[in-house]
């Protein structure tokens, strides 16, 4: 028994080898995790239950076949030893040969009886035992009856195998007629066949029959615990397993807890921010958004839902988002940023910053997150500031920085394409004057009529920019030629003449215009600006309220300009300025009526230098005041100092003129009211002679000023009459006594029927108005007989007399009476 429970030991590994039990129970412990996640836990009892139970059957009977053929196999082989080691030391090679009597027979039964039947008789498992001749005859059984009988030999049979040497066994089922008394005791059996070997020889065979029934005990054995060692495994896996999913329920409870507390802490965080969250499919669906929606873009979340982002874009930025979705869904998990413009339920359109993340990978979201951030305000801001880095606060109009860098692109492209592009400079005439005698106020208000003007003046594609103070620029492309640009000077200062009416007052302003023509693949933009701007100073230099062309001798005529507005400034005080004295007369008589004060530099290095050279520089730079006051004091004293020392020239009057920037300054009045009486002049002697372009800057200011110096008692003119641009309605309400004409028109007597007919109105309309009429450069005697003819009554001029100065005007007083006629100069 200690062998076979060895060969039991080894036959149940092989068993388990063969069966992988190891795996079932893998699958056992899978299947209760499995039906655990997916909520089976009672379910599970049954189907492990169930697959347990096949899986025992299965394994029992597996280890029963086994189990039973091993142990069937030592029975035969045991059986076979007792036969052999019991019987073949009886059997000689005589007892095989024929023939076979039945004296033979007696005697090998009587050999074999004593140990054969104790054998048989003993249960040790030999049920029936014969022994066969060669020739299937049986020569020994233990029934007398079938000894002597014969067995067809068949090919292939059993005894047939068994005479060749062949042992073979099979199970029988005791039911032929000569096994009927060993059914009543046994269940099965089995057949063997052992070939019989005398001296190395096959002799015959034995057919033996070997009881099996002591198996069944053995199977119950294998079948019961079997079956307990499968049922105790599927307790312990079912209590491991059931334990297991409590602890997995538990962290599971835990951790759905956790992520709904997370759900709703991020759901409380979205909906409190100011930011829009939603999430989009990979075609751009709304599949989620968050609450702020309903107050960043006017919607209800729910109706957003179902819906394309795209709808409720502006049409501008609807290929943008289709960018951004093709480049975020490209990339798993990228973010990408972008602006775009939603419309807000009131019809506004919003600016928003969009940041996408690609979450399409993640089960739990499976979509485009998109945070929208709300910058409007910041974008308004940006444009703002924008609008303030590269516009003019004040008249909206692009400043020197935009225009400086439209003026390069605009060089660049008209260089590619071999064509020119222009640059106007204007300056307004006398804007400073405004500023001081007005208020600032007051120009600034002038300056925005002047910007809307201008741009009525211009195409779209042209650019006006206020360039700083009262300067402005305008940068033409696509011109044709030169002409054209001044065509549209010309008509931009025809329409500045047009009063402006500001506070009450009308206002005529004019512009020095200056124009600068590009020459392809050479100029840089700002040699072009600062061409156009010395074109402007010569147009100011040559009588202002004109239109001037750049020539590159204008460059050097700059140059001299800036050393002689640094000598000017110092030229009052090293007394380099000085007055010389015109005299006027009486057409009628040509007696001397009084003197013109006129300004004179003597340059140390320069000599005289033109008053039509400086006094431009002295209006623009602001130095005309200082000098204007000056030359108002100086001729007052002269004037008081001749009438004390010369006789009969008391009556003597003394003109001086007053500059645009004088005229409008606040304290005018005052100042020639403490002129006079630090110089005791009478007021009556002092005429102050204004130009008419002055007067009409500020209609009516000019008469209210004028009004304030009549009342001092000083005799007011208009000069270069005729040159402005003034109505007789509003020459009307101009306090003055005397105009004169412009030395333009009197040169023209005689020879330009305009100039004629111009004098001959001017004098008709001062005789009207009961005014006086100097005819101003009288150089010829038929000029003087026409002035005569026309009925001007006063003249100055070459054919009188030149400037002279103060020792000339002293020499002439004292050698001729105010009745006697001046020697012509």
């Amino acid at each position: 028994m200690g062998q076979i429970g060895q060969n039991v030991r080894s036959m149940a590994t092989a068993v388990s080898r063969r069966c992988c039990i190891v795996r079932i129970c893998r699958s056992l412990v899978f299947l209760a995790w499995y039906s655990e996640r997916i909520g089976l836990t009672a379910r599970f009892g049954l189907v492990g239950l169930l697959v347990s139970v096949g899986v025992a059957f299965a394994c029992a009977a597996i280890i029963e076949d086994q189990l039973t053929d091993h142990i069937l196999q030592l029975t035969v082989e045991r059986a076979v030893d007792q036969v052999q080691l019991g019987a073949t030391g009886h059997i000689s090679l005589t007892d095989f040969e024929p023939p076979y009597t039945e004296e033979r027979l007696r005697s090998l039964a009587t050999r074999l009886d004593p140990y054969l039947g104790k054998m048989l008789s003993s249960q040790r498992g030999v049920l029936r035992l014969h022994v066969f001749a060669p020739d299937g005859t049986v020569l020994y059984s233990d029934l007398e009856s079938k000894r002597g009988m014969r067995q067809p030999l068949e090919s292939g049979s059993p005894i047939s195998l068994a005479l060749q040497g062949v042992t073979s066994s099979k199970h029988t089922t005791l039911s032929a007629e000569e096994n009927a008394d060993l059914r009543a005791r046994y269940d099965a059996a089995v057949e063997v066949y052992v070939p019989i070997r005398v001296a190395n020889r096959i002799v015959g065979a034995y057919q033996l029959y070997v009881d099996i029934t002591p198996i069944r005990p053995i199977r119950l054995l294998v079948w019961t615990t079997v079956l307990g060692g499968f049922g105790v495994l599927f307790l312990s896996l079912f209590l491991i397993v059931r334990g297991a999913a409590n602890v997995i329920r538990r962290q599971q409870t835990q951790h759905e807890d956790l992520i709904h507390q997370n759900e709703r802490r991020l759901r409380s965080l979205v909906g409190h921010t100011s930011d829009v969250v939603a999430v989009l499919d990979a075609s751009g669906y709304i599949t989620f958004v968050s609450q702020p929606a309903e107050r960043a873009w006017g919607c209800q979340p729910d109706a957003l839902i179902g819906t394309a982002l795209a709808e409720h874009l502006h049409d501008e930025d609807r290929a943008a988002l289709y960018v951004l979705l093709d480049q975020v869904i490209d990339e798993p998990g990228a973010t990408i940023t972008s602006e775009l413009r939603l419309i807000h339920g009131t019809g506004e359109w919003l600016d928003f910053e969009v940041v996408a993340t690609n979450v399409l990978d993640d089960p739990s979201v499976s979509g485009i997150v998109v945070a929208f951030h709300d910058v409007t305000d910041r974008k308004a801001f940006e444009r703002d500031l924008q609008q303030l880095a590269f516009h003019d606060m004040l008249t909206g109009l692009p400043n020197r920085a935009l225009f400086h860098d439209r003026l390069g692109r605009a060089l660049a492209r008209a260089d590619r394409r071999h064509r020119s592009i222009a640059v106007m400079f204007l300056d307004l005439d006398n804007f400073k004057v405004v500023n001081d005698s007005l208020g600032h106020d007051i120009g600034d208000r002038l300056l925005v009529e002047v910007a809307n003007r201008l741009r009525d003046c211009l195409r779209e594609e042209d650019t006006a920019a206020r360039l700083g103070g009262d300067e402005l620029a305008v940068l033409f492309e696509e011109i044709s030629d030169e002409s054209a640009v001044v065509d549209v000077a010309e008509r931009i200062s025809a329409t500045m003449r047009e009063p402006i009416a500001i506070e009450g007052r009308s206002l005529v302003v004019t512009f020095s215009i200056g124009i600068a023509l590009s020459v392809p693949g050479r100029d840089r933009p700002d040699t072009l600006l600062r061409n156009a701007d010395l074109a402007m100073y010569g147009a100011k230099a040559n009588g202002k309220a004109r239109v001037q062309v750049f020539d590159p001798t204008m460059t050097t005529s700059a140059i001299e300009r800036m050393e002689l507005e640094t000598d000017l400034r110092s030229a009052l005080g090293a007394g380099e300025l000085r007055l010389v004295y015109q005299p006027i007369v009486c057409l009628a008589s040509e007696n001397l009526l009084g003197f013109e004060a006129l300004l004179r530099w003597d340059h140390p290095t320069r000599g005289p230098i033109s008053p039509s050279q400086f006094v431009p520089i002295a209006e623009e730079t602001g130095l005309i005041v200082e000098v204007g006051s000056w030359v108002l004091r100086e001729a007052c004293l002269r004037a008081r100092s001749w009438h004390l020392h010369y006789k009969n020239s008391s009556s003597l009057t003394m003109s001086v003129n007053l500059s645009a920037r004088q005229f409008l300054q606040p304290d005018l009045v005052e100042m020639v009211a403490q002129v006079l009486a630090e110089t005791e002049l009478e007021p009556s002697r002092l005429k102050l002679e204004i130009t008419e372009t002055v007067l009409m800057q500020d209609i009516d200011g000019a008469v209210e000023k004028l009004a304030r110096l009549k009342e001092l008692g000083v005799h007011l003119a208009i000069d270069d009459f005729g040159t402005g641009y003034s109505s007789l309605s509003y020459l009307k309400r101009f306090p003055v006594d005397t105009l004169k004409i412009d030395r333009s028109f009197v040169g023209g007597l005689g020879e330009d029927a305009n100039d004629t007919a111009i004098v001959r109105s001017v004098v008709a309309l001062a005789r009207s108005l009961n005014l006086d009429v100097t005819g101003e450069g009288v150089e010829t005697e038929d000029q003087l007989s026409l002035l005569r003819a026309l009925g001007c009554q006063l003249g100055q001029g070459y054919l009188f007399a030149k400037p002279l100065p103060e020792h000339d005007v002293e020499r002439l007083l004292a050698e001729r009476g105010t009745n006697t006629k001046t020697n012509a100069a």
